[in-house]
């Protein structure tokens, strides 16, 4: 099973587990497939975050940026998050967030420089 974002969900992934409302309202069954409809209405319900059957797709969103700039922003963002916990999925994904964005960001200062 593997903990995703909804902004990495896709049609045909199989639910792990029930995705709920914030009331605890069943929206989509485990076991279910995704469809479109359903990648589409994930963030309209609230819902951050799914299981997924299989291990998560880490590998879905890469990066198309230097490695040097991607490793100088995992630096970055290390220093930044060095007195938080680690194994919290939310804390997970806002780590991964901040370096994409400052990596791109990075990115974009190289180009504009000469």
């Amino acid at each position: 099973m593997g903990l995703i974002a909804v902004d990495r969900a896709a049609a045909g992934m199989v639910l792990h587990a029930n995705v709920v409302d914030l009331r605890g309202r069943l929206l989509i069954p485990a076991g279910k497939e995704l469809s479109d409809k359903h990648v589409a209405a994930l963030p309209m319900w609230g819902v951050t975050h799914i299981e997924i059957e299989g291990p998560a797709p880490e590998a879905v969103r890469e990066l198309s940026v230097d490695p040097e700039m991607l490793a100088m922003a995992e630096s970055e963002v290390a220093k930044r998050f060095a007195n938080a916990g680690t194994d919290h999925p939310f804390l997970i994904e806002l780590r991964r967030i901040c370096v994409e964005r400052s990596a791109n960001e990075l990115a974009r200062r190289a180009q504009v420089s000469p």
